[in-house]
């Protein structure tokens, strides 16, 4: 994504290098991670702070379209009865596919109207261009699926056997946690988290 938005002389090694050291600051101070990573990319390779953020939320933003989609989809054809609370999960994940892929739509239709901000035009169109979308929606997709697995073999561990609708819920509740850091590793906000969805499916 960032090598889309301008990013040079990125080699594989490097990004492991930043990529490591960003998840284990995340690990330590809220946000620190995202902070270290725009840096590191703005001293080392002259990435600016501006297309580091957009192409932050460019990722962003696939990821969430693609997870809501996944998950109504999921449910859809699995669990449609779903609930968290009094809300079904597959009203939740069809408002939330609305809004997120009504938003970059919106976004540009608004800054070529205004004319002024070229950088979020740019970005949109970017971010909307069909082959970069594609590649992202296929490791979007693969990386959903590990984690649905991981949180598969979790539950089976300790012997409790959920439904796909109710995993898939879970997943993204983590997606998101790694995409918004509050308490340093989200220590504490994403069990409250769990904790909240489990009391909802009857999970002890």
């Amino acid at each position: 994504v960032m090598k889309h938005f301008g990013l040079k002389n990125m080699t594989s090694l490097k990004w492991l290098r930043i990529f490591v050291l960003a998840r284990f600051f995340n690990r330590m101070i809220p946000q620190g991670g995202n902070i270290f990573r725009a840096w590191t990319l703005k001293k080392e390779h002259t990435f600016s702070l501006k297309d580091y953020t957009l192409s932050f939320l460019s990722f962003s933003w696939i990821d969430l379209t693609v997870i809501f989609f996944l998950i109504f989809f999921i449910v859809y054809l699995f669990q449609p009865g779903l609930k968290i609370g009094r809300f079904g999960v597959l009203w939740i994940s069809i408002v939330a596919v609305i809004l997120l892929v009504a938003a970059p739509w919106l976004i540009l239709l608004i800054s070529r109207k205004v004319g002024r901000f070229e950088k979020i035009t740019t970005a949109m169109e970017r971010t909307l261009d069909v082959k970069f979308l594609l590649t992202n929606l296929l490791f979007c997709l693969l990386y959903f699926l590990l984690t649905l697995l991981w949180f598969y073999l979790g539950f089976r561990s300790i012997g409790i056997n959920l439904d796909i609708g109710t995993l898939s819920v879970f997943t993204v509740v983590l997606r998101i946690g790694f995409i918004v850091n509050i308490t340093p590793g989200n220590i504490g906000v994403i069990e409250l988290a769990y904790g909240i969805l489990a009391s909802s499916f009857g999970v002890n």
